[in-house]
């Protein structure tokens, strides 16, 4: 995964890792392949519900983040590294797994995190990405969003402590992850909120509830690695971090790609605006949050193939 000793504590010989992939339907000979990247939090196993869909007409890749999921864990040191360089770890081992796959063009789709991660993807291999779908993506919080924060937090003295906690341990560099590894009860704790989110979901049952939020704690729980990345390509509370060539959004509006997004109409996602991303065709769907995939799947497929097909040729 790293191609650079020194910055993540020298990787022994080869400086590879695994890359957890899970593979959905035949070869398509007209059809393009698709290529899935999961959340913060999550793993491949999250578009269970979206595998069959997805793959009545094209084959389906789904990959887990590195460090995280089932993919290799790296030690990874976010004291030392740049923004450039953590995401260059994040995203140089998909360029090295969908070389070693044979895949010479696909389509690209992330979630949340996952879709800034095929961001980057996509600025640094244009040429293999035949078009772009960033499904309620983490691309960065507006200015307004932050300030809007910022304005709450003065409300009272309980708020003001929670943004200040927040704020330091975003800037110590620690995640959900680290709470649940160290703070006793915090298991628990992230396991109940992930099964009364999940239990929302009306195309979910109650026993896939708790088995996926036995899944999300489960890739909680996974070696300490690449998860802090995200406090190093975003300042506390998702501010974008500013690179030589600009934010993820910046560098994304001057891709020359197709490139759509879609975002729940009940999301919590700060959405991406025209204005931000010129190129880019932005869509709602109804009957759903962030999760857009456990939500409203066959909605959600309608849309993504329908994009698709309207834009993408072999």
């Amino acid at each position: 995964a790293c191609m650079e000793k020194g910055w993540c504590k020298g990787h022994p010989q080869k400086h590879e890792y695994p890359i957890r992939t899970v593979v959905v339907g035949k070869d398509q000979p007209d059809k393009l392949p698709i290529v899935l990247v999961h959340g913060f939090m999550m793993g491949a196993a999250c578009f269970y519900k979206w595998y069959p869909l997805l793959s009545k007409e094209h084959k389906v890749y789904a990959i887990d983040v590195i460090g995280m999921g089932g993919s290799g864990s790296p030690p990874f040191d976010a004291d030392s590294v740049t923004p450039e360089q953590a995401e260059k770890l994040l995203v140089e081992p998909f360029m090295n797994w969908a070389q070693k796959m044979g895949l010479q063009k696909f389509v690209l789709l992330g979630h949340s995190f996952g879709g800034f991660v095929s961001s980057a993807w996509a600025t640094r291999e244009p040429e293999k990405i035949a078009q772009l779908g960033l499904l309620s993506p983490l691309l960065g919080f507006t200015d307004t969003r932050l300030n809007s924060f910022q304005e709450r937090a003065q409300d009272s003295w309980q708020r003001k402590a929670v943004f200040s906690v927040f704020e330091t341990a975003w800037s110590s560099h620690m995640t959900p992850q680290t709470i649940v590894r160290w703070i006793p009860g915090a298991e628990s704790f992230f396991r109940k909120n992930a099964e009364r989110r999940f239990g929302r979901a009306k195309n979910l049952s109650e026993e896939e509830g708790k088995l996926l939020a036995e899944y999300v704690v489960a890739t909680m729980l996974t070696p300490a690695s690449l998860e802090a990345a995200a406090t190093v390509c975003f300042e506390p509370f998702c501010k974008p971090v500013e690179l030589e060539d600009g934010t993820i959004k910046t560098r994304l509006s001057n891709l020359k790609m197709p490139i759509f997004a879609i975002y729940g109409d009940h999301d919590w996602m700060d959405r991406a605006t025209s204005e931000e991303l010129p190129n880019c065709k932005f869509l709602t769907l109804g009957d759903s949050g962030h999760h857009v995939y456990f939500d409203n799947p066959e909605d959600l497929t309608t849309l993504t193939l329908g994009e698709i097909s309207a834009t993408v040729s072999m």
